[in-house]
């Protein structure tokens, strides 16, 4: 779906994109900003929400001329995860109000519930600081997927991927994964809980459980972040739609050709749309050849756009 096929929207529709932010991601922060309204239509308000998992980002982006919405997560405990006594410790210190500072899944967890407690009113979308938007006139196709769908996004990668390799302990499949997702405001999101319980994996024990996870019988669901969307959506009757994942040395591949397959490119139908770089938190901004052959690639690729557009 081009912008040029969507029917421009008469009323004065928002997108807010929140994303998650410590000390070691604001550079890709920043150039996702960027890259997010450099791509954007124009014709729908976008505005950002950056919820900081440390005092340092936190300080940084409050005094950045025209800078995003500031969530101080690390001070938001009812949005913590509490499985343990070092997660216990932790409350008890924000709650102190003593330096603290969050991250791994324990901090993807608070910040992603912080994201979902302010949805509503307009589209909401939850994006990792290392993804980047590649299609001209994004917000739009957004707008118009979720007139029929309540959540548009990513997915994990299927069984015998890169990452997933062939074991029977995987990820739930095909459906949306909270790397990059956009919601619809016609269903309440403000009640879905991303906690984790790593503790133990889910047994796909009978067909019920294959058919809302995507995993063959007998396999083992990672309960990791976000591992309740496929039954949450059942639950609530919301229709949802995934990008196809291609990886960089697949022959579809387009934007990403890094011949790494860390990557993540997302078609919607045969045109990519966003790219995941993966591990913001291990690979410093443009810092080693993970992440400098990515952003060069994604550079190159919108470069393109803009002289395919004639802007």
């Amino acid at each position: 779906m081009r912008p040029e096929n969507i029917i421009r929207m008469k009323h004065n529709m928002s997108v807010r994109v929140h994303t998650i932010v410590s000390e070691k991601s604001l550079k890709y922060f920043e150039y996702m900003e960027h890259n997010f309204h450099a791509l954007a239509s124009g014709d729908l308000r976008l505005s950002f929400v950056a919820h900081c998992l440390d005092k340092g980002s936190a300080s940084y982006l409050s005094h950045k001329k025209n800078g995003p919405k500031v969530v101080k997560v690390y001070r938001e405990t009812k949005h913590f995860v509490v499985q343990s006594l070092r997660d216990q410790v932790r409350v008890l210190t924000a709650k102190m109000g003593l330096p603290l500072r969050m991250a791994g899944s324990n901090g993807h967890s608070a910040g992603l519930s912080s994201a979902f407690s302010m949805t509503g009113g307009g589209i909401d979308i939850v994006a990792d600081t290392d993804t980047v938007m590649l299609q001209r006139g994004w917000d739009l196709v957004i707008s118009a997927l979720l007139e029929n769908n309540g959540i548009v996004g990513t997915c994990y990668e299927d069984i015998g991927g890169f990452s997933s390799g062939n074991g029977k302990i995987q990820t739930y499949k095909r459906k949306p994964s909270l790397t990059w997702f956009a919601l619809s405001p016609k269903f309440n999101w403000r009640r879905f809980d991303p906690r984790p319980a790593k503790y133990k994996n889910l047994l796909i024990k009978d067909d019920e459980l294959s058919s809302l996870y995507n995993l063959p019988i007998g396999y083992e669901l990672v309960r990791d972040v976000g591992w309740q969307v496929p039954n949450y959506m059942k639950a609530n009757n919301i229709p949802f739609l995934v990008f196809d994942q291609i990886k960089p040395t697949s022959p579809q591949a387009m934007a990403l050709r890094t011949e790494i397959d860390y990557h993540e490119e997302y078609h919607l139908g045969s045109t990519p749309f966003v790219a995941h770089q993966r591990g913001s938190h291990k690979h410093p901004f443009r810092g080693n050849d993970i992440s400098r052959s990515f952003y060069d690639a994604c550079d190159l690729y919108t470069q393109c756009l803009d002289k395919s557009t004639g802007t």
